[in-house]
């Protein structure tokens, strides 16, 4: 009795296994049943006559002669395109093939999926970052009573490009985004430096540099810090060199400051 339980038992699943064995057989004959269905449908022959027709009509003659279904965007494809077609036992792919100008299609079971040529195209490549426009920058550079400042230094940080203001203190500047920073420089005056950020248009008050300025002397051939200077320091004003037709620059500077002693060589 024991025997026959442990054969009933493995009768039981080997049948299991055979149904399993089966069902999958049967799944993968009707995949490959659908698939052969389809492509017999993309070969299927049938008839068409159409004069002065539209590939839209054309769509909807091998809609009414098959399983397929097209799909498409309007905004891709023209589907007003004329079209004369006058077929006779032509397979479908053959009548797409000679139909569709400038256009692909690609089955996909029952529908066939029509696309312009540029956007298979496009869709192939890698879509590209908008470049970033350039920015024109103006503005005026005033100091702090409010004069325009000409000759003043506007650079993009971190380069060597960059303007110099006009004669009414005024600049235009092109940057490359809104990140870049403008720096404003005068000898004698703060440095300062902006972000453009948002904006078209930047002006700037620079202040005085008090520390950086130190009284100068000019000495002829140079210049000279007075702290520096030895000797007595005197001014002869342009009128003055012109009041005696004198010969020499050095007479005249002779006579026109006092107890200066000026070697005259004499003539021969």
């Amino acid at each position: 009795m024991l025997i026959n339980i442990v054969k009933m038992k493995t009768s039981t699943n080997q049948g299991g296994n055979t149904a399993k064995k089966m069902l999958f057989v049967c799944i993968l004959f009707i995949a490959w049943s659908a698939a052969i269905q389809a492509q017999n449908t993309a070969s299927k022959q049938i008839d068409v006559d159409l004069s002065n027709s539209t590939v839209r009509e054309l769509f909807a003659v091998i809609e009414q002669n098959s399983i397929y279904r097209f799909i498409y965007d309007a905004a891709d494809i023209n589907v007003n395109v004329p079209v004369t077609a006058h077929y006779a036992n032509v397979s479908i792919d053959q009548i797409l093939e000679e139909q569709l100008k400038g256009m692909v299609y690609e089955v996909k079971g029952n529908q066939i999926v029509v696309k312009s040529e540029k956007s298979r195209s496009d869709a192939g490549q890698p879509q590209s970052r908008p470049q970033q426009q350039d920015i024109i920058i103006t503005g005026t550079v005033n100091d702090a009573s409010g004069e325009t400042m000409p000759g003043v230094n506007v650079v993009i940080k971190g380069t060597t490009r960059g303007v110099i203001t006009d004669v009414n203190g005024g600049y235009t500047i092109t940057v490359p985004n809104s990140q870049t920073v403008l720096v404003f420089s005068f000898l004698g005056y703060e440095q300062q430096e902006i972000t453009v950020g948002n904006r078209s248009q930047i002006s700037v008050t620079l202040t005085e540099d008090v520390s950086d300025i130190e009284e100068i002397v000019v000495v002829g051939y140079g210049t000279q810090r007075r702290e520096t200077l030895i000797g007595s320091v005197a001014t002869v004003q342009a009128k003055d060199l012109t009041v005696a037709p004198i010969a020499s620059t050095s007479n005249t500077l002779a006579v026109g400051i006092l107890f200066i002693r000026l070697p005259i060589s004499s003539r021969r």
